[in-house]
């Protein structure tokens, strides 16, 4: 009846574990989902006070568009080259990454001065995908060194900044 009962409780936990990881991590693109995403920037931000940590939002413009064109599965595939742009890009920064819904990622990173590597990085990805010319992304930041506000809003005030951003036609 002990054995019995450890590996009933056994299967529980990895059932457990499962499910935990299932809604931890985006499917599609295996970022953070943007629940996680925020509590893992929070924990952060507790551990590391003195931190200067950025909030970024990456947004591809007309995402919609390109998705109704060329098809889901089209789109599906330029969000997984962006979560792959950000990645790549998180190994040299530092900090964390999620995805916030449909074609808006969120990062939490180390204050750097020039973001331009994102936008690089993301480009390279997509480069096997669409021309120049079809890429749009918008890339808003909000830096916090005192760490001041709560996180939400720092990257409620990011999605401002990129929001804000007009690309040309």
């Amino acid at each position: 009846e002990v054995i019995l009962a450890r590996v009933r409780h056994s299967i529980e936990l990895f059932e457990n574990a499962k499910i935990i990881h299932a809604t931890e991590f985006d499917k599609l693109t295996l970022l953070y989902s943007q629940d996680f995403f925020f509590e893992y920037a929070s924990q952060f931000d507790q551990r590391y006070p003195l931190q200067k940590m950025d909030a970024v939002v990456i947004n591809f413009t007309r995402f919609h568009l390109l998705n109704e064109l060329k098809g889901r599965m089209f789109g599906d595939q330029i969000l997984s080259a962006m979560a792959d742009g950000i990645r790549s890009t998180l190994l040299k920064t530092g900090g964390i990454a999620g995805r916030k819904d449909a074609d808006t990622f969120f990062a939490y990173i180390p204050h750097i001065d020039n973001y331009k590597i994102f936008i690089e990085k993301i480009n390279e990805k997509l480069s096997s995908l669409l021309k120049a010319s079809e890429t749009r992304l918008r890339l808003g930041v909000y830096t916090d060194a005192e760490k001041s506000l709560p996180i939400l809003l720092r990257f409620d005030y990011a999605i401002q900044a990129c929001n804000s951003i007009r690309n040309k036609a």
